[in-house]
């Protein structure tokens, strides 16, 4: 398999950097900044100077691999893996868990986030690297092996193997940032930030003295550098982008976030941007709100509980929900 990771890694690691550079006052705390190649990305955290140590820096990276190893579908005899070879059902409480909550998400979004596109993915190369244009005909054979409905539990709470093949890529890495967050709190770190290849949470503030959130950009997906700069604390931010990964063929480009309804590259959108107040509710929401229509997408977005969102068309223009203009730092 490919693990190359994704072009957003490399975009809000560059961000990060400005961003560092933006805030170098020197009235600010100081922060200690580290990055580790993990989760098949480059994952930076940044925490104050006055909570930081090599411990707390070894703990949150400890608990965002012990992550990835259980949920990756990537890695040989994880159960995952396992699953998707048909091997053994699934019974670990915490997969099961967010299994569910998957479900929950695609359900909501009309089908939209759906976390049984493993074969679709693979029929398309994005996790070998080998792309290539499915015919019509192969693209609809795989596609009768795809969706929601053909996930089942059975009486012991097990997901059955044998169905479907699953990928949790959608929001496993959103929930690993979740629990490497977790572990700092219940370390007693109140403050840091956290960028798992563009999965970000920002535990506390940047200044907690004077009350001053983290600052994170947002890429403009039709060109360089960012088009808003927005203010966070306690909150996540994730955006899926159809310049994330991609391949051309024939003059024509081809993203990795598939419509499931049709198990080709969706359409209509550049880039949707959700903030939450859970890393993996913001990666699952990204995804979901980028396969639907815009207007119903934004629709959506407006009536869903503690989610902001800003979506950029194809063309460029910019559609956000009410509040979201309120965490944009001028």
């Amino acid at each position: 398999m490919n693990n190359t990771p994704p072009k957003k890694l490399f975009i809000f690691i560059g961000l990060l950097f400005f961003l560092s550079s933006c805030t170098s006052d020197s009235k600010l705390p100081r922060i200690r900044k580290e990055g580790r190649i993990l989760m098949d990305s480059f994952v930076i955290l940044q925490i104050p100077e006055e909570e930081a140590s090599d411990e707390v820096f070894e703990l949150a990276f400890k608990r965002l691999t012990e992550v990835y190893e259980k949920f990756t579908a990537h890695l040989e005899g994880t159960p995952i893996e396992k699953f998707n070879k048909g091997k053994e059902n699934i019974d670990d409480e915490e997969i099961i868990f967010l299994i569910k909550e998957s479900i929950r998400i695609g359900s909501l979004s009309g089908g939209a986030f759906d976390i049984t596109l493993f074969p679709l993915m693979e029929l398309w190369g994005f996790y070998s690297a080998d792309y290539s244009l499915p015919e019509n005909e192969k693209l609809e054979e795989t596609l009768l092996l795809t969706g929601l409905d053909k996930l089942e539990f059975n009486d012991m709470g097990e997901l059955v193997c044998g169905r479907v093949k699953i990928d949790l890529g959608g929001i496993a890495k959103g929930y690993a940032v979740d629990e490497a967050a977790a572990a700092l709190r219940q370390a007693g770190i109140k403050n840091a930030l956290f960028d798992a290849g563009g999965d970000i949470y920002a535990l506390g503030f940047r200044d907690e003295r004077n009350k001053l959130p983290w600052r994170v950009g947002i890429k403009d997906p039709h060109g360089e550098g960012i088009i808003n700069l927005i203010g966070i604390s306690d909150k996540a931010v994730a955006t899926s982008g159809e310049y994330e990964r991609r391949f051309e063929l024939g003059g024509k480009s081809y993203h990795h976030i598939l419509n499931p309804a049709s198990g080709r590259p969706a359409e209509g959108k550049s880039s949707v941007t959700v903030i939450a107040p859970t890393a993996k509710k913001a990666d699952a929401w990204a995804t979901a709100l980028f396969v639907m229509e815009v207007d119903p997408a934004l629709e959506l977005a407006s009536k869903t509980e503690d989610l902001e969102v800003l979506i950029i068309t194809s063309t460029g223009e910019k559609l956000s929900t009410p509040g979201f203009g309120e965490l944009i730092i001028d």
